[in-house]
């Protein structure tokens, strides 16, 4: 399994894979830091699907746009600051089509909660929403909250 953080570009800021195969496959790919998995550069592929659809993406083997990622299998979706709303990246995680599972999905999306929690905690709990990062005031994300709002 490999996690993949991208900006919001689809470009690929960290890899972290703990297999050898894995990772010489993907640097064959150039799904390395430096390149761009936006859709307009590769076709589908969980990092561009996630940022054309605006929401959490799957893809598995053939489903790839291109056959050198056919041996794939990925889930990505994007990371938005908790409180514009803004898309911040990507995260994804790939793996070996054979070795994929319905679970790539919830993982994903905890591990893009846990990213976001932690830019409103980074960026200071006043300067955004007080709201959940899953639900927003009524005049959207970067509203103003009432006084009386729960803070996250």
């Amino acid at each position: 399994m490999s996690v993949i953080l991208c900006d919001a570009d689809g470009v690929v800021l960290d890899r972290r894979t703990a297999d050898t195969d894995l990772e010489s496959h993907l640097d064959r790919v150039l799904l390395r830091p430096g390149f761009s998995y936006a859709e307009r550069h590769v076709g589908t592929n969980g990092i561009g699907s996630a940022l054309e659809g605006g929401g959490p993406a799957q893809v598995f083997g053939h489903e790839h746009y291109v056959e050198h990622l056919e041996d794939l299998a990925c889930a990505g979706i994007p990371i938005r600051h908790p409180g514009t709303g803004r898309v911040l990246g990507v995260i994804d995680l790939t793996c070996w089509r054979r070795n994929s599972g319905t679970m790539m999905a919830a993982a994903v999306a905890s591990i893009g909660r846990r990213i976001e929690e932690a830019v409103l905690v980074h960026t200071g709990r006043a300067s955004t929403c007080c709201c959940r990062t899953t639900s927003w005031p009524a005049g959207g994300p970067g509203a103003p909250c009432s006084p009386s709002a729960p803070i996250c």
